[in-house]
């Protein structure tokens, strides 16, 4: 997996969905708690 490779001071999120795929419905739904995670990183600068 992709996170495992990360280093130090690199950061990596994840979001892992119980169903769903790469379609409109799926990434919908993860479009607000995105923006809040991203908002709280710019914050944080």
């Amino acid at each position: 997996m992709f996170s495992t490779l990360d280093h130090i001071p690199a950061r990596v999120s994840s979001v892992i969905l119980d169903s769903g795929g790469h379609n409109f419905t799926t990434w919908q739904r993860e479009v607000a708690p995105t923006l809040e995670w991203i908002s709280g990183g710019l914050d944080a600068r």
